[in-house]
């Protein structure tokens, strides 16, 4: 949209008048940034000094989306001297994004130095483009992050034509929690869960006092299933449980809306063996006062099937949005017993500190995951759920679930946790 804008001032320049001083004064910066993209692009054309190249085009894109991902956590809300150092390894993340991509536009570049002045204009012209769009972009995609309960419109860009995922998604209204839950966002080239790859993508997420839309994120889920995107079992809408992945019946969808024994057994069953743990039994029991606890029988799992079935609450506190992720979620209390104290599990890292000592390797002990897991949970579990920022055991529990869940979750998990659940998957 912004270098529509900048090319439609070209032309009329007398509409600039009509433009207000914040829209002026914003016009005139993203105009400098233009020029100052497309300078560094035909230097390297005259020159073809690379290193030049991608020294100043890095630092202004840098310098632009970090002026992007503050002005968009503005409009939410949030000052930017607030940011935490979560939030800026989030943006740095974003930066770190564009690196090969400028590495392959000055590539590209390079390569078209025997051509014509007028060749290069019209081949780069609208990759240059592309980058001024990211301010756009970026600024979405600060307004999801840190939004939480703010509400955003998806809102169809100026282009003629939009593709399917676009169409669909034009009008809905949702948390910002929700979209980025979805893992929906729009332009963000390469982006997957668009039929547009998000190229020219000219859409966006904006502010509304308007209502929700009805079951918003079951909507957005049903629109991320149906882009089939990084493993076919990662989109799932909240009302459609489904049975874990990892066997013949793995990442299916389930009519099955409730809860019973029976349910839960065959969830443990495929569990178990995925993980090579115990299989363990489960009953059903209305006296424990919560939908579900690892510890009753000792090994085992109890359920209340009638408050599970009546009162659970998707994705309130914790990250189970389905029934079956309640069951996921107690089973890996029994998984993380079991690495903790069997010593075929001895090296993996999460053993008690006895097991190190015995073997005289008290230091290491201090070092393992297992010590630092609780304070992993408190300082960095809320990336999962605020649950899993309760203790150890409910972040290793929280991040089970995801790990469970698909390939586009498991970025959530701590590297090192998330590896010990690699060695255990049995998964072929």
């Amino acid at each position: 949209m912004l270098p529509f804008l900048i090319r439609a001032i070209e032309l009329v320049p007398e509409a600039r008048k009509h433009l207000n001083p914040g829209a002026e004064a914003f016009l005139k910066s993203i105009e400098t940034y233009d020029r100052q993209l497309w300078s560094y692009a035909l230097d390297l054309y005259r020159t073809g000094d690379g290193g030049a190249f991608l020294d100043k085009f890095i630092e202004a894109i840098a310098s632009q989306l970090t002026r992007a991902w503050g002005e968009g956590a503005r409009e939410v809300g949030v000052d930017p001297k607030e940011m935490t150092d979560d939030d800026r390894a989030e943006l740095k993340a974003i930066i770190d994004g564009e690196y090969d991509q400028i590495i392959k536009l000055a590539e590209a570049i390079m390569e078209s130095r025997s051509g014509t002045l007028d060749e290069f204009r019209q081949k780069f012209r609208s990759r240059i483009d592309l980058w001024v769009n990211r301010y756009t972009d970026v600024i979405g995609r600060a307004r999801v992050y840190f939004g939480g309960k703010t509400r955003l419109k998806w809102t169809l860009g100026k282009t003629e034509e939009h593709c399917e995922t676009c169409a669909t998604l034009n009008g809905i209204v949702a948390f910002a929690s929700e979209w980025e839950l979805a893992g929906i966002k729009p332009q963000s080239p390469p982006n997957g869960m668009l039929t547009c790859g998000g190229w020219n993508c000219d859409c966006s997420l904006e502010i509304t006092d308007k209502r929700r839309s009805p079951d918003a994120l079951g909507r957005l889920m049903d629109i991320a299933t149906a882009a089939n995107i990084e493993e076919k079992s990662v989109k799932y809408s909240p009302d459609q449980p489904r049975v874990p992945a990892g066997d013949s019946e793995g990442g299916q969808w389930t009519d099955n809306t409730s809860i019973t024994v029976q349910r839960a057994k065959d969830i443990v069953n495929k569990l178990s063996k995925r993980f090579g743990m115990p299989n363990v039994n489960v009953i059903n029991d209305t006296t424990i006062g919560t939908l579900a606890n690892a510890s009753v029988l000792g090994g085992g799992i109890a359920i209340d099937e009638e408050l599970i079935n009546n009162i659970f609450d998707p994705g309130n506190d914790s990250v189970a949005l389905t029934k079956d992720e309640i069951i996921i979620h107690e089973y890996g209390h029994i998984v993380q017993e079991r690495l903790m104290n069997d010593e075929k599990y001895f090296g993996y890292g999460l053993s008690r500190p006895g097991m190190y000592y015995e073997r005289g390797l008290g230091e290491q002990a201090r070092d393992s995951l297992g010590q630092r897991l609780y304070d992993i949970a408190k300082n960095s579990g809320d990336a999962i759920s605020k649950y899993a920022t309760t203790n150890d055991q409910e972040y290793f529990s929280e991040a089970f679930v995801l790990y469970n869940r698909g390939e586009k979750w498991h970025n959530k998990i701590h590297p090192e946790l998330l590896e010990i659940f690699k060695r255990i998957d049995n998964v072929e």
